[in-house]
């Protein structure tokens, strides 16, 4: 599977665990090195610079800034510096675990190697839920559906979400699977959309939405003597 080395800011949040905004500060304030990010078509970042952003954001009570900075400049060095750098960039293959760590002052030494083995893992889930979700001019319009289906993922998760059942859904569309799911989610958070999403509710107004109420029973109190 061919993933691309520079993705757009909602894909490279996810994959860093941290927010549009936090995605948007590494690029405003220059917080990961040039070769890792572009503005050629919308702010799009190497993955690997996910994963140096979570670092930089997580160890901020621990390292000081400039120290965060210059780790993740060496780091970028050496992978640039490599005949693999696209597929390292791209978050599908790694340099050994030594090759993440960085000396610093007084002999202390800052391992990367958990930041991009953890956004790996979440770059396998985007992967994932690629391959499982398509999108084309030719089918619905355009709307993300389930790979082999004219079912939008949007009508299935918004349904979901309004407390309609796993079990009412898979009576309409047995192919969807849990797993499944969470790929449609997965691909949602990096594929964000404006609009209101189409629940099954919609066409489907006879289905009744499942909710659960939590009923207080009133204090009783003792009676005075």
């Amino acid at each position: 599977m061919t993933s691309t080395v520079f993705v757009p800011s909602a894909e490279a949040a996810y994959i860093a665990e941290l927010t549009d905004r936090d995605m948007n500060r590494v690029f405003d304030e220059h917080l990961v090195p040039a070769a890792l990010v572009r503005a050629d078509d919308g702010r799009r970042f190497a993955r690997l610079a996910s994963a140096f952003a979570h670092f930089y954001f997580v160890t901020d009570g621990i390292y000081a800034a400039p120290l965060r900075r210059r780790v993740v400049a060496e780091l970028t060095e050496r992978v640039v510096a490599r005949r693999n750098r696209d597929h390292i960039l791209a978050l599908q293959e790694a340099l050994k675990q030594a090759d993440w760590l960085v000396n610093v002052q007084f002999g202390q030494v800052v391992d990367v190697s958990s930041f991009v083995e953890n956004a790996m893992k979440r770059a396998r889930t985007v992967d994932e839920a690629e391959a499982a979700i398509q999108a084309s001019d030719d089918i619905m319009g355009g709307l993300p559906v389930f790979a082999g289906t004219r079912v939008p993922i949007d009508m299935v998760t918004a349904s979901l979400d309004k407390g309609i059942s796993m079990e009412r859904v898979r009576d309409s569309y047995p192919f969807v699977t849990p797993r499944l799911v969470e790929a449609a989610k997965v691909y949602q958070l990096v594929h964000p959309r404006r609009g209101r999403r189409r629940s099954l509710g919609d066409t489907h107004p006879d289905w009744k939405v499942r909710e659960t109420k939590v009923v207080r029973l009133p204090r009783v109190r003792a009676a005075s003597t």
